[in-house]
């Protein structure tokens, strides 16, 4: 029986960690899409030719 309850506590911890892991990949997809724009803003005032990767 405490064998289940410390695999079930280790599921849970890595459940944890994933759901952590996905709020930070959401948090950092959402900066990238605001920069992403500004970006595509800067290019359109400034001109395509201009700004080159």
């Amino acid at each position: 029986m405490a064998d289940l309850r410390r695999e079930f506590a280790a599921m849970a911890a890595r459940d944890a960690a994933i759901e952590a892991a996905r709020a930070e990949l959401a948090e950092a997809r959402g900066i990238l899409g605001t920069m992403l724009k500004r970006l595509e803003a800067i290019r359109a005032a400034v001109g395509p030719k201009a700004v080159r990767a």
